[in-house]
C-alpha cells in the first residue's frame, strides 16, 4: 500500500513508481489467482452438497457481512 499511497500523493512519480507496482500487482495477481483456484476446487463443490435452507443462511450471512455499516446523519 505504500507505493499505492506515494502514487497518490506525488502521480507524477509514476515513472518512477512503475517497477513496483509492478511488482506488486503481479504478487497479488498471483495470490489472487491461489484463492480463486481453491474455491472452484474445493468451496463452491462443498456449497453444492448443502441444503437449501443451509445455503440461503449462509448466502444471507454473507451478504450482511459486505454490507456497509450504517452511520446515522447527526
Amino acid at each position: 500500500l505504500s507505493v499505492c499511497n506515494a502514487l497518490r500523493r506525488e502521480p507524477e512519480r509514476l515513472t518512477a513508481l512503475a517497477p513496483r507496482l509492478r511488482e506488486v500487482a503481479t504478487a497479488l495477481d498471483r495470490l489472487f489467482d491461489s484463492h480463486l483456484r481453491m474455491e472452484e476446487a474445493v468451496i463452491f463443490p462443498a456449497l453444492a452438497l448443502l441444503p437449501a435452507e443451509e445455503l440461503a443462511a449462509l448466502t444471507r450471512e454473507l451478504q450482511q457481512r459486505r454490507r456497509p455499516p450504517f452511520h446515522p446523519s447527526p
